[in-house]
């Protein structure tokens, strides 16, 4: 229990997220804001939102986007847990959602609050672990704003792109 943790490099606070030990199933849930993080941990990422660094980063497992063209967990399946997170989260400068678990690399930005997805398997149906999977994400963070780059093993796929801190909107870049 507890193991949701926040620390700080910098000027940037991390808060890490349990996504799992207070997770109910879906058909459970119903309008309960509290169905994936449970109430104690909820009050603590409250808590955790009250400072003065540039930058917060949550990271989650739980992806937060339906991400387009695959089937995968989010919190789209608890609508009253997203409404929850979303109020406490969007719209915050600085502020962005790490997670995983989609097996993709990929980024949104919807709903005013901005999700950065790493997966460490490349691409769907590629489930031998004995090869080598170039499926990662660099984040570099600065005053002036985010740098992402997404590397996969198909080096075709990679991208960087900028999120200048005074948009704080996905921008490509060459």
């Amino acid at each position: 229990p507890n193991i949701y943790r926040s620390f700080e490099i910098s000027d940037t606070k991390f808060v890490l997220l349990d996504c799992r030990s207070w997770r109910e199933p879906p058909e459970t849930a119903s309008g309960r804001p509290e169905a994936i993080l449970g109430t104690e941990q909820l009050e603590w990422l409250r808590g955790q939102l009250q400072h003065d660094n540039t930058y917060t980063v949550v990271c989650s497992s739980l992806a937060f986007y339906n991400h387009p063209g695959i089937k995968h967990e989010s919190y789209a399946q608890y609508p009253a847990a997203r409404a929850a997170l979303l109020t406490l989260l969007a719209g915050r400068p600085g502020l962005l959602v790490l997670s995983g678990d989609i097996h993709r690399n990929g980024a949104m930005d919807d709903d005013n609050l901005i999700e950065l997805v790493s997966s460490g398997v490349s691409r769907k149906h590629q489930w031998w672990f004995w090869q080598t999977l170039r499926n990662y994400a660099v984040l570099d963070l600065d005053a002036a704003g985010a740098v992402v780059s997404f590397f996969e093993k198909d080096s075709s796929n990679n991208r960087t792109f900028s999120m200048p801190l005074r948009e704080w909107r996905l921008q490509r870049s060459s």
